[in-house]
Formats: structure tokens, sequence, C-alpha cells
């Protein structure tokens, strides 16, 4: 899920310049409802915070689309581009070290 959304601020990074103002604004307001939808379906969610506030960043510039002049909208884009990022490779170390317990417990049990 991370990744698809990933993805989707990759390409609306790559085409901001191409999107006219709705177009920029609904594909903004699909990628908070997918972030909705992971937050809320998710059950093993370690970077849920740093997943939060991307939303909240998404909120903020959605409210203020047409106060922000086209070098800030494309600052906000890079500064989320950035943090999905982060936020992936948090989730995927955290899911590597929660499998690594996992199979160091099992040997411990199989051992015994």
């Amino acid at each position: 899920m991370l990744l698809k959304i990933s993805s989707k601020i990759k390409r609306l990074n790559k085409d901001f310049e191409k999107l006219n103002e709705e177009e920029f604004k609904s594909s903004l307001v699909e990628i908070k409802n997918e972030i909705n939808t992971a937050l809320n379906s998710k059950g093993f969610f370690p970077t849920k915070n740093l997943v939060k506030d991307l939303l909240d960043q998404i909120r903020k510039l959605l409210s203020n689309l047409e106060n922000y002049d086209k070098s800030e909208k494309t600052r906000r884009l890079n500064n989320m581009k950035d943090q999905i990022g982060e936020i992936i490779d948090q989730q995927m170390f955290c899911e590597i070290g929660g499998a690594g317990i996992y199979l160091k417990n099992m040997k411990e049990a199989g051992e015994k």
C-alpha cells in the first residue's frame, strides 16, 4: 500500500507542471484517501505516526492550495516525496527486524 502511495506522489511530483488546478487537487484527494485507507486497515503499522504526519501535510496543502504559489507547491511535493521514501524505508526495517526476531524465537523453540 505504501509503495502504491509513493508511486502516486512521485508521479504527481513529476507531472505537476502539466496538471491544472483541478487535476492536481483531485490527485491529492485520491492520495489522501489511500493514506486514510492504509491507516484504517493495516494491523501492524510501526510507522503510523509518520504516515499521519504525511496525511496532515497533504490536508494542509489541500486547504491552502489557492494561497500557495507554484514554487511552494513544488517544495511541498518534494517534501512529501522524501517523506514517503523515509516511511517506506522505516517500515521495511521494522518488518525485517520483526521477521528476524520471529525466526530467532522459532529456532530457539525448535532447539528446546
